[in-house]
């Protein structure tokens, strides 16, 4: 029997079948954190991060994480910023698109980045 002609039958009340319909939420956010006395923070090394306030989008906990003095050895120079969310019990497939700007005191950009997608 051909691929595909089991579906056919049953709708020609024959056997049984069934449907599936595969869907997928979208949900948009954002979140703005700012970092008042920048210059005061102080050090804490490579590798070592502060975290944002949780804040909701499509009913999953997110937080801003990022590193004053660079993620690794090779990004001390930088500062590094991601998200980070909370996975909820069986909840392993999650994906976002994310885009950070950091604003100068001014509220200027100072860098431009595209959009990025993370699998979480």
């Amino acid at each position: 029997m051909p691929a595909g002609s089991d579906s056919v039958v049953a709708r020609d009340g024959g056997g049984s079948g069934s449907t599936s319909i595969v869907t997928t939420e979208t949900a948009t956010g954002w979140h703005v954190l700012k970092v008042e006395g920048y210059s005061k923070l102080g050090k804490l090394g490579v590798g070592k991060c502060r975290r944002s306030g949780t804040f909701s989008v499509g009913g999953h906990a997110w937080s801003i994480i990022y590193y004053l003095d660079g993620h690794d050895k090779e990004s001390a120079d930088w500062i590094a910023v991601g998200v980070t969310v909370s996975h909820p019990a069986g909840d392993s497939n999650i994906r976002a698109q994310v885009k950070l700007s950091i604003l100068d005191k001014d509220g200027e950009p100072v860098n431009h980045q595209n959009p990025y997608d993370f699998p979480f």
